[in-house]
């Protein structure tokens, strides 16, 4: 349930485990509250790369885009990752796509430190409707409201603009808006933290 306190136990080094803002807000004595609308997710302890994985889930598979807006948005694609993009890149393996963060009905999000779970300076990743291929975002149904992140090809890849980059460290939060119609989906991508 969205704001549901979470507490995890038994699992060694806890306390330097990176815990992923979209999912989950931090309080005091390391204690986890449910960031995201309330619904049926999968939660991966992925105890090499010491994080939790979140997938939002439709009967126990994972969830799809569905034509109202509802369901899951998934980030496959080359120089993203988390914790850590160095470390788990996503690359074009499906089984390692990230499931964006539902926050409001029709929006979704994923929120990214540069040079660290995204590369500064190049991109090419995408947004898809399910955890592998078949429906995505191309072109002609995904338009960026950033200057910094385009989306210049119809394959719908995103890409940093020409002279432009992502400032190392600072945080940004890239949303997908869907509230329109799945085919014509709004972009917008935000410097949250530096």
């Amino acid at each position: 349930s969205q704001g549901q306190p979470i507490t995890f136990t038994g699992i060694p080094n806890y306390e330097n485990w990176w815990i992923d803002s979209d999912y989950f807000s931090k309080g005091e004595n390391e204690n986890l509250t449910f960031a995201p609308l309330s619904g049926d997710y999968r939660i991966i302890a992925d105890t090499k790369n010491q994080y939790f994985k979140v997938e939002k889930l439709a009967n126990d598979t994972p969830a799809v885009l569905n034509q109202d807006g509802s369901g899951a948005i998934w980030v496959i694609g080359e120089k993203v990752g988390k914790p850590s993009f160095n470390n788990n890149e996503v690359g074009w393996d499906t089984n390692k796509a990230l499931c964006m963060s539902s926050v409001e009905n029709g929006i979704y999000q994923i929120t990214l430190t540069a040079g660290v779970q995204v590369n500064a300076e190049t991109i090419n990743f995408k947004f898809f409707h399910q955890k592998g291929w078949g429906g995505e975002f191309t072109g002609d149904k995904i338009t960026s409201e950033s200057d910094i992140v385009i989306i210049p090809k119809e394959d719908g890849n995103l890409a940093i603009a020409e002279g432009k980059k992502l400032e190392v460290n600072n945080t940004y939060k890239f949303t997908v808006d869907v509230r329109n119609g799945i085919d014509k989906a709004i972009l917008k991508v935000e410097k949250i933290s530096q």
